[in-house]
């Protein structure tokens, strides 16, 4: 064991996409936090900054860091103690770094440094226990901070500007740091530890991620999310969870239908009771938050406040929520047919063998419509309830249109990205990546800043953020129906629909 090998240990256990995204978050935490500490006013200014950079380095430790795991089990089943070693001290030093430099830097600012230390300790632990714990256990540690806030008064937790909150952080991170001692032996210990299952931990999704290389932005890590493609993701679900297809009126006479069932996926038709357990499986986590949300603001206001601020904040809140999901409709849809159409695989040159699916013009216009229908069907429904959201809470013009735009740019990107991949004229996945992640700032930009305040105050630079939020909308009014008429005249020219990229 040397000091270099110690060094790059992280790195060469994690893949270089993966790098690059949780680098790229950090570096944004970093630039976020000392825009904080030079133009903020606020005396606990250091306080935010601290919680931004936090935030940054538990990506950090999520999703790159905790790959080490990976490679300790490997040096375990080959014997070869001295990486193991390495592994523990190069976690280590990180850790001591990743704590120690931002908490002297924050504290030339006047921040208290043992607050400072804490809170960014919290955050790197908590990133570590969340890719380390169990799933089950790892998604509920996101409901952490909204519980928290939701205790009544009389057992309020210490703040970051209390006197006692560096005991309690020390406290919970202990508590944090000897849960995942416990995960790490067990995972090194256990027979076999990359079994699949809701039991094990995010960080064996990675795992997978190692099996393909490249990256793109629609599927993630190694062509699917996390890696894996659709079919191992349906493989791993739980009995309960299992889509199960409506085949009625299906066959070469219904061809639309039978096309979404042999998609599958999000296209394919279910049955009502596979359509029920899906929609209880997002909306009870969902509801579990507005509730955690609901009690935190009667023990802030009380009832009688509550109910009159549900009006305003709880409407603006459901408008955020559906904006965002319509948004993650759209890159999942995106993200399957890309997958379809992308991978070497043997399931599209079958769907050639059909009855009745040859490259006509006909069989090209089902196929549009049996990979649009279901998306466009949800995406205008939640279009309908946003719109009437925002009539009642009686929004300005100007916010209203940026409302309606983001939920167009979420059908535009479907349509666009759907003839590009289908139509065999894909854009190269760096264009691709910088198109998207432009569309998803500007939807969510130009969504939330004009709801929370006059947009005729919103000043920046000579002129105001709706006018730059307009400019935006224009570029990607244009990009969409280009990529969509240069996908659709790829799909007419090609001999057959169903021909990998």
């Amino acid at each position: 064991m040397n000091l270099r090998t110690v060094i790059l240990a992280p790195w060469r256990a994690s893949k270089p996409a993966a790098q690059g995204a949780a680098l790229s978050l950090f570096v944004l935490a970093v630039l976020v936090a000392i825009a904080v500490v030079m133009y903020s006013t606020k005396p606990a200014r250091w306080t935010s900054s601290a919680m931004i950079i936090g935030l940054g380095e538990g990506f950090l430790w999520a999703f790159m860091m905790s790959s080490t795991v990976l490679l300790a089990i490997d040096a375990r089943q080959l014997r070869l103690p001295g990486i193991q070693r390495s592994v523990i001290v190069g976690l280590l030093l990180y850790g001591l770094l990743g704590v120690a430099v931002p908490t002297a830097v924050l504290s030339l600012f006047g921040g208290h440094p043992g607050a400072i230390g804490a809170i960014i300790m919290l955050f790197c632990v908590g990133g570590f226990a969340f890719a380390l714990l169990p799933r089950y256990l790892g998604m509920a540690m996101c409901l952490i901070p909204a519980t928290f806030n939701a205790l009544p008064s009389s057992i309020a937790l210490p703040g970051p500007v209390d006197p006692d909150f560096f005991h309690f952080a020390m406290l919970a991170a202990g508590a944090l740091l000897l849960m995942i001692v416990l995960c790490w032996h067990r995972l090194l210990h256990v027979a076999n530890p990359y079994e699949s299952g809701w039991t094990q931990p995010m960080v064996m999704q990675f795992r997978f991620a190692s099996r393909r290389a490249g990256w793109n932005p629609w599927t993630g890590f190694g062509g699917g999310i996390h890696g894996v493609d659709s079919t191992q993701r349906i493989r791993r679900r739980p009995s309960w969870l299992q889509p199960v297809a409506d085949l009625r009126d299906c066959g070469p006479g219904h061809p639309v239908r039978s096309l979404r069932i042999a998609l599958g996926g999000l296209l394919m038709p279910l049955t009502m009771t596979a359509h029920l357990r899906q929609f209880a499986f997002v909306i009870v986590p969902s509801l579990l938050f507005v509730v955690l949300m609901t009690l935190q603001g009667v023990h802030r206001h009380g009832v009688a406040a509550l109910l009159t601020a549900w009006h305003d904040g709880g409407l603006i809140m459901l408008i955020w929520f559906g904006a965002f999901g319509s948004m993650m409709l759209a890159f999942f849809c995106i993200g399957q047919v890309w997958q379809l159409w992308q991978k070497p695989n043997a399931e599209l040159p079958l769907l050639a063998l059909l009855p009745g699916l040859d490259g006509s013009a006909q069989v090209k216009r089902d196929l549009l419509h049996a990979i649009l229908l279901q998306p466009m069907r949800v995406l205008a429904l939640l279009l309908l309830v946003l719109l009437m959201l925002t009539a009642s809470l009686h929004l300005s013009a100007r916010a209203s249109l940026f409302v309606l735009l983001g939920q167009l740019g979420s059908i535009g990107f479907v349509v666009a990205f759907t003839l590009t991949t289908i139509g065999g004229r894909p854009l190269g996945p760096w264009a691709t990546g910088a198109l998207a992640i432009f569309g998803c700032i500007l939807i969510n930009v130009s969504l939330f800043v004009p709801t929370l305040s006059d947009p005729g105050q919103m000043k920046l630079g000579g002129g105001t953020l709706p006018d730059l939020f307009v400019v935006g909308w224009v570029v990607l009014a244009v990009a969409l129906p280009w990529l969509g008429r240069r996908g659709w005249r790829g799909l007419m020219q090609r001999p057959h629909p169903f021909l990998p990229n």
